[in-house]
């Protein structure tokens, strides 16, 4: 799933690589970002979200977990989280809370 988009004049694009279990989002040709997580059976844990340094404080954390949380959900599997990013955006989002398997943890 890609979700090219606009935002402050760079073209971001997100992406699923399922077969490597990350997401990744970039700006023109450049990753600058990933969400890694792991699939066994029904779970998706979610174990840790990276934005390079001179592309933090623009909002693409923010970007890059809605995205994948929104795809997550298309895939009916629970979720147990283990990254604190996370982790705080599902908290300032409680619409993500019912992803959420067993309070986030396996």
């Amino acid at each position: 799933m890609t979700t090219p988009t606009d935002h402050d004049d760079q073209m971001i694009a997100i992406l699923d690589h399922p077969e490597d279990e990350y997401y990744e989002i970039t700006s023109g040709d450049d990753r600058v970002g990933m969400l890694v997580y792991h699939v066994i059976g029904s779970k998706l844990t979610i174990t840790h979200t990276w934005i390079a340094e001179s592309h933090r404080g623009q909002g693409l954390a923010a970007l890059l977990i809605r995205h994948a949380l929104d795809d997550i959900r298309t895939k009916n599997v629970a979720v147990a989280n283990y990254c604190p990013i996370v982790g705080s955006y599902i908290e300032k989002n409680p619409e993500y809370g019912d992803l959420l398997d067993n309070a986030g943890r396996p």
